[in-house]
């Protein structure tokens, strides 16, 4: 029977993209949830949010065709 390692590696890649999409994506399921509990105000400042954080995080902000 093999041991279960108890650590494990990120690459530093990895890890930098999990910090750039994970606001986005949090922002986004709350959004979700309060626009299902009829808070629809909170819900798209939420989503605004979200979109905002998304464009950053893919670096779309600052690129020109």
């Amino acid at each position: 029977m093999k041991p279960i390692p108890l650590e494990f590696y990120i690459s530093d890649l990895a890890a930098f993209g999990f910090f750039m999409f994970a606001p986005a994506i949090l922002f986004l399921i709350v959004a979700i949830i309060l626009g299902a509990l009829k808070k629809k105000k909170e819900s798209k400042v939420l989503l605004i949010i979200s979109g905002s954080c998304f464009l950053i995080a893919i670096g779309a902000c600052g690129f020109v065709a």
